[in-house]
């Protein structure tokens, strides 16, 4: 950060984001690559193959977890409502999430960037574990210390957020 200030002018500040602002909207990248739902590892439609690392654990994990799960990520985040949300057309298919079951929701999410009402959809792991964030594993000697453990953190979790 010392080097990235030393390099800017009086008026210029250096951000630090855990996310591209614009992640996952239309031609966010640069060189602009269009998402490939057909052939990418995650089977996204707003994330390309190049967003993935090219590490082969990344394609293959992501790949995994799709298998596993029968569909691909489906993340979805309570929509902040004010007077201008949810009015536009990209709204118009949109449907209750308790009306779409994983397979349904992948087949909307071809057709609109917005299948379910009053939610923000997100479908590749590259909009969790792909940012900035930090991650911790603990080994715990057995099933009974290993669910203590949880249990005291899943209470501490949302302080560190």
């Amino acid at each position: 950060r010392e080097k990235i200030n030393g390099v800017l002018g009086p008026s210029q500040k250096a951000v630090a984001l855990s996310a591209f602002p614009r992640m996952g909207v239309s031609d966010f990248s640069i060189p602009y690559s269009p998402p490939d739902p057909d052939r990418s590892f995650s089977k996204s439609v707003f994330l390309e193959n190049s967003f993935t690392n090219p590490h082969p654990r990344f394609g293959t994990l992501t790949a995994n977890i799709r298998e596993r799960r029968g569909a691909k990520v489906a993340i979805l985040i309570p929509l902040f409502k004010d007077e201008r949300t949810g009015t536009g057309p990209q709204w118009e298919l949109a449907v209750p999430e308790e009306s779409l079951d994983r397979r349904q929701l992948e087949e909307m999410s071809r057709k609109t960037p917005n299948p379910v009402k009053d939610k923000i959809y997100m479908d590749a792991m590259g909009f969790g574990m792909g940012l900035c964030c930090e991650q911790v594993t603990f080994l715990a000697p057995d099933i009974r210390s290993a669910r203590h453990l949880y249990d005291q953190l899943a209470v501490l979790a949302p302080l560190w957020l």
